[in-house]
């Protein structure tokens, strides 16, 4: 009977260290289920915060082409402004030089010019090609006036030109008066040089107009007035 006794208290006792682990099991497995519940908040949150962050991630990559766009739009449309508001200065100082008029006086007489010429019917198909052959032959004059303007202020003023030349170059009756055929006629066969390839003008013209205006300067006796103040100053 004692060892009965002993087997059936042995028994309750398991049975107690069974329910005993069956409660801590449950116990466990109410902790786990919470941690799961706060794991998939997280991972809602997460869920919706990444959502978030790809709108506003549109909404920038959106605006940054818009602000592309502006800018290829701007640097589009900034040389062709800018080249068809530039024509107009030089003829304006021209009229302010010849006739002696106020530049804003200059300014309003050659926009009506430039209205009068209708530059928009030189955009028409049927007048591209005469635009275009206009444009390639005053084209053709770019390397010389460049050659002669460089010829002189590097070469025969040495890169030094006091406010006192500049001033007597405006004077008529200075010592700079009259006009430096040197620099006309070497212009004019530059231009004829530069016309048998205007794609190319600039770099055959420049050189051979260079020479011309440099030795035209030494011996025509026209420039003596012009040589004054240069190397060729004697």
């Amino acid at each position: 009977m004692r060892v009965i006794s002993e087997c059936i208290q042995s028994i309750k006792t398991l049975m107690d260290e069974i329910a005993s682990a069956s409660v801590q099991q449950s116990e466990m497995i109410v902790s786990v289920e919470n941690r799961i519940k706060e794991v998939s908040k997280v991972t809602e949150s997460n869920s919706a915060a990444a959502q978030e962050s790809a709108a506003i991630s549109n909404q920038l990559s959106h605006q940054a082409r818009t602000l592309n766009q502006l800018i290829g739009r701007f640097c589009s449309r900034f040389p062709t402004d800018s080249s068809a508001i530039t024509p107009g200065i030089p003829p304006a100082y021209a009229f302010m030089d010849v006739f002696k008029m106020k530049h804003r006086t200059a300014v309003i007489i050659v926009g009506i010019l430039a209205v009068c010429t209708c530059p928009w019917v030189l955009t028409n198909d049927s007048s591209a090609a005469g635009l275009a052959l206009f444009t390639k032959i005053y084209t053709a004059f770019f390397g010389p006036i460049f050659a002669v303007l460089i010829t002189d202020y590097f070469i025969l003023h040495r890169r030094k030109i006091s406010d006192s030349l500049l001033k007597d170059l405006y004077n008529d009756e200075g010592e700079h008066r009259g006009v430096n055929w040197a620099a006309i006629i070497a212009i004019a066969v530059g231009a004829v040089i530069g016309l048998f390839n205007v794609d190319i003008s600039f770099f055959t013209a420049t050189i051979p107009t260079a020479l011309i205006f440099y030795f035209g300067m030494k011996i025509m006796p026209s420039c003596a007035n012009f040589r004054k103040g240069t190397t060729l100053d004697k």
